[in-house]
């Protein structure tokens, strides 16, 4: 696979042409998610400077969390939203833009989050369900 562009078409090329893959593919790249997501990220996505010194400086045990959402989700294809807001007066990521708080939300249908629901280790489809999904909120504030 191939390095792709930091937004949610690069998320989906990626998404497609992984579920494309052979399933050894698939479990090696949530391995590497779950090895080290912070070396994961700018090896499969376009990241600028100050997108890579924020990403250095998120919080070890949120990125934990993130990479198991994010290996949870593509187990069973599950659909990821990279939700990148800036300021309302803002149409456009500039260059200068800085990143100011990061967050994720995982969601199954009658809970809050899909941490409470452990994975069924018998599902062997990997079909996607409409009931769940992924969303990685990326905040920008204009310099």
């Amino acid at each position: 696979m191939k390095n792709y562009p930091f937004t949610q078409e690069g998320l989906n090329d990626f998404l497609h042409d992984l579920y494309r893959s052979s399933i050894r593919l698939q479990i090696k790249e949530q391995d590497r998610i779950l090895e080290c997501i912070q070396g994961w990220i700018p090896y499969r996505f376009h990241l600028s400077s100050p997108q890579l010194d924020y990403l250095d400086s998120l919080d070890e045990g949120f990125m934990d969390d993130l990479a198991q959402q994010i290996a949870y989700a593509i187990n069973h294809q599950l659909p990821i939203t990279l939700d990148k807001k800036t300021d309302a007066a803002t149409t456009a990521l500039a260059e200068g833009d800085s990143v100011k708080v990061t967050a994720y939300e995982a969601w199954q249908k009658g809970q809050a989050s899909a941490e409470e629901k452990a994975p069924d280790p018998d599902r062997a489809n990997f079909s996607a369900s409409p009931e769940a999904k992924l969303i990685i909120r990326i905040f920008y504030r204009s310099p």
